[in-house]
């Protein structure tokens, strides 16, 4: 691992480098490059780039982008190296503010200035590649109700056309209500309730869940990617590759696991592509509704069963909760072990980009927990 990775996921170092309460989180790590990540000082939430000297040019853009904007942008190097830093407010994100054009866009400007202005709760944010929050009621002209607001760096006026198809099908999903810069800024309905399925045992309302998968699966056409074999396969490959960036040890150890997968697509229909407890949110009359459709395409329909089943491996340690999913499904799900071996392989990066200190410890859980699995 890079000095640039160490010293973002070293909290005491980070903190005393940067005079104040730290954590890095949500980490696009470029070895020899230049790394990424959210930051959280003293309760703000910020973003943050170190870079080696062959990425100041960047780095320096970046800088004069944030300030262009108003923002005031911290800079410093760490002590011993040749690594530059900068950080900044989430709000004056390089790239989302590229990808916004509040300059020119008036959704992209009433978006940025809320969000600086500190009129924006902020849900997920994902530095240089997304933004997502809540949008108060009679902000703007544009709702008489909460909406849900995304703030995309890439464009992919695509998967915004999948919510609308299943929706058509009688799937009940989130569908935009507004689409502008070809996608990049999105707003969507805000769903009262009690919050998603991650944290939650009601027997029902996961087989509900399991239901309406089902009927997703059933949807015929619309666009999408394929998720076959060779492509799950690639996506194992990079998981690989990235983790070799950073522990050739672990990545040597979860090869070896991978060998053993093994997947044939006997079906091929609609699937979710993320598929897990918390894409499922309940409204609040007691209704699943599915959310996140981004990675929506066409695959076997066990990617889905087994991703939900293995984010509960990782989460509880247990796939009580899934049983209660595949019984509302309303099929057996047969041969689902070699599946379930991929999703857990393809979640390997996770405990290192959530910036957690145990990540060698929790990787390692994530890789055993593929070889049970698979054995």
């Amino acid at each position: 691992m890079d000095q640039a990775a160490a010293w973002l996921l070293d909290r005491q170092r980070l903190a005393a480098d940067l005079g104040a309460p730290a954590q890095a989180t949500r980490l696009r790590h470029k070895p020899g490059l230049s790394t990424v990540a959210a930051l959280e000082l003293s309760g703000e939430l910020r973003w943050i780039r170190v870079s080696t000297p062959g990425h100041a040019d960047k780095l320096q853009r970046s800088i004069r982008t944030a300030e262009a904007h108003g923002a005031t942008v911290v800079t410093g190097a760490i002590c011993g190296t040749d690594l530059q830093w900068a950080h900044g407010p989430a709000a004056s994100d390089p790239i989302l503010l590229r990808a916004s054009r509040p300059g020119s866009s008036a959704a992209g400007r009433q978006v940025i200035e809320r969000w600086a202005g500190g009129g924006l709760p902020v849900l997920r944010y994902n530095p240089s590649r997304r933004m997502v929050a809540r949008w108060a009621v009679g902000s703007t002209t544009r709702n008489d109700s909460d909406l849900l607001v995304r703030l995309n760096a890439a464009a992919d006026p695509e998967a915004l056309r999948v919510p609308a198809h299943l929706a058509a099908h009688g799937v009940r999903v989130l569908v935009p209500t507004e689409v502008h810069r070809n996608g990049r800024i999105s707003f969507w309905p805000w769903i009262d309730g009690p919050g998603d399925l991650a944290g939650c045992d009601d027997r029902q309302l996961l087989q509900q869940a399991g239901a309406e998968l089902a009927r997703l699966h059933r949807v015929p056409g619309g666009p999408g990617p394929h998720h076959g074999p060779d492509q799950l396969a690639e996506q194992r490959a990079r998981q690989l590759r990235s983790l070799r960036l950073v522990d050739t040890e672990l990545a040597e150890q979860a090869a070896e696991v991978e060998t053993a997968v093994r997947l044939v697509e006997r079906r091929h229909v609609r699937v979710h592509g993320d598929f897990s407890a918390d894409q499922v949110l309940v409204d609040a009359g007691g209704r699943c509704v599915v959310a996140d459709l981004d990675r929506s395409g066409f695959g076997d329909p066990r990617l889905d069963l087994a991703g939900f089943v293995a984010v509960e491996l990782i989460d509880h340690g247990s796939s009580r909760r899934a049983e209660a999913l595949l019984e509302g499904y309303g099929a057996a799900a047969d041969d689902l072990r070699p599946w379930i071996g991929h999703a857990l392989l393809t979640r390997l990066d996770q405990p290192f980009r959530a910036g957690d200190p145990e990540w060698r410890a929790r990787t390692r859980k994530v890789i055993e927990l593929a070889a049970g699995v698979l054995a």
